[in-house]
């Protein structure tokens, strides 16, 4: 073992952030430059030295408010990961063309788009009627997310705040750490690669934040 580091793989430097981040800003949401600050280090210091591992290990995510510790730690410093969902704020994964967020009521007309559209449904459920089911379906999917048993983003290209599709993590197993993905992509936007870019942001989040061990999907 080396000296210094711990059995997760943390060193003083990267104890020393998650303990601020975690005591000083309750977990946070914190800008960089703040957190930079409050340790009295370079920001380049935590953004190309320490940044990199915790996020790879799923100890810190990003989001649109700034850096979340999604560990705890403990009375002697060692730490202790969160489950998926306990993060307060709905995560934003973003790609070269996608911003992939939460879904809210105000979407029902684009999501009525591909969900009543018989042949994105073909294989999967009944299409939609109207935009009460699709408010419906966003209230679903809302409670799945507090409920913990899935998550379901938005897909959106830059530039243009119109969803296009689903796609998510589901029947999420706690004990084996395990999830199914799944995904639906309004007929016009197929062909685009769209889908493959959205499910493998979403596939790479899973194992890097959730820290997955494997990710199912039926076909």
């Amino acid at each position: 073992e080396l000296e210094g580091v711990d059995d997760e793989g943390l060193d003083e430097l990267d104890r020393k952030v998650l303990g601020a981040i975690i005591s000083r800003y309750s977990s946070g949401p914190v800008g960089i430059e703040a957190l930079a600050a409050t340790l009295q280090e370079e920001t380049d210091t935590l953004t190309d030295v320490v940044e990199p591992f915790l996020l790879q290990q799923g100890f810190l995510i990003r989001t649109s408010s700034g850096r979340r510790a999604t560990a705890t730690l403990s009375g002697d410093g060692e730490s202790s990961a969160m489950t998926p969902f306990e993060s307060p704020d709905f995560p934003t994964v973003t790609t070269a063309r996608l911003i992939l967020r939460e879904v809210v009521a105000e979407d029902a007309d684009d999501l009525l788009v591909f969900r009543g559209d018989p042949e994105v449904q073909k294989f999967n459920l009944m299409p939609m009627n109207d935009t009460r089911e699709a408010r419906g379906l966003i209230r679903t999917m809302q409670a799945w997310y507090v409920s913990r048993y899935a998550i379901q983003w938005g897909i959106t290209l830059r530039g243009e705040d119109r969803v296009l599709g689903l796609c998510g993590l589901h029947d999420w197993n706690r004990k084996h750490r395990r999830a199914s993905v799944g995904y639906d992509l309004a007929r016009s936007r197929w062909g685009q690669g769209i889908a493959t870019e959205a499910v493998r942001a979403v596939l790479r989040y899973g194992f890097e934040q959730w820290r997955l061990n494997r990710i199912e999907a039926i076909t």
